[in-house]
């Protein structure tokens, strides 16, 4: 990626919980408010998590995929015109199908040193077998579903082009950004209150290594269950909690004219 073309500096709304701390004070004091930042171009860059072209949950995808096409393939275009980093973050099983965008680093630095073999809880308790085999897991996963992993891919409106990246560990993820001089992270993909949330290079992760994380609030879509699918109260819950433990919240609407200055 050139660097020595000045790109513009991005001013956008964003939304948090600031977190007041008075005695006596009540939750619903908790009120969510707007800051208004401007950053260079050159210090931000667009994660899309697991913007896969499929899932199992049918009703989980058909809102995925059109926040796909219309929500996350204009912001990709966006930072692709202004010269900022679109990484694409699509899990292990699925960045290697993507070897030409993945940063070629050491396993060393991608995966680090491995971890020690812990000696408590037992192995059988963690794999809920032997003794501990009646607390095991009773979902039998359908066959097919294994294939049907293995054969995901990007979604086909935002696969990685050009100068686009493709990484698979937070590791790798920190060290793109530290080698870009990259601060702040807009995320977009899914799901919000899943991987968004809990990969290693997603939100939770990136915020504890010092990055600036802010979430497109409508460029992403939780997995809902029986009691929440209709009103999409677990996505809301997610995004709440982000706005007030982890960073800040966007819109498409709002990046796209800050992309578009």
């Amino acid at each position: 990626m050139s660097t020595d073309i000045p790109r513009p500096d991005l001013e956008l709304n964003l939304r948090h919980y600031p977190r007041p701390a008075r005695l006596g004070m009540r939750e619903t004091e908790v009120q969510p408010a707007t800051v208004r930042w401007r950053m260079p171009a050159d210090s931000v860059a667009l994660v899309l998590v697991d913007v896969w072209n499929g899932l199992y949950m049918a009703s989980f995808m058909d809102r995925a995929a059109e926040i796909t096409r219309t929500k996350i393939k204009p912001l990709v275009e966006a930072f692709r015109r202004i010269g900022a980093p679109v990484i694409h973050a699509p899990a292990p099983h699925v960045a290697k199908k993507y070897e030409r965008w993945v940063p070629k680093m050491p396993d060393a630095e991608v995966w680090g040193p491995p971890e020690p073999e812990a000696d408590w809880p037992p192995a059988d308790f963690k794999a809920k077998r032997g003794a501990y085999a009646e607390w095991a897991p009773k979902d039998v996963p359908e066959p097919g579903l294994d294939e049907f992993y293995e054969a995901l891919r990007i979604a086909p409106e935002v696969e990685p082009a050009g100068e686009d990246l493709v990484i698979h560990t937070g590791r790798q993820l920190h060290a793109v950004l530290r080698e870009r001089r990259i601060l702040r992270l807009f995320y977009v993909g899914f799901a919000t209150n899943v991987c968004m949330y809990n990969r290693d290079y997603a939100t939770r992760a990136m915020k504890a290594r010092g990055y600036d994380v802010i979430v497109v609030r409508d460029a992403t879509t939780g997995i809902e269950v029986a009691g929440t699918a209709g009103g999409l109260e677990l996505t809301q819950a997610y995004l709440t909690n982000m706005e007030r433990l982890i960073g800040y919240t966007t819109t498409t609407a709002e990046l796209l004219a800050a992309c578009g200055k």
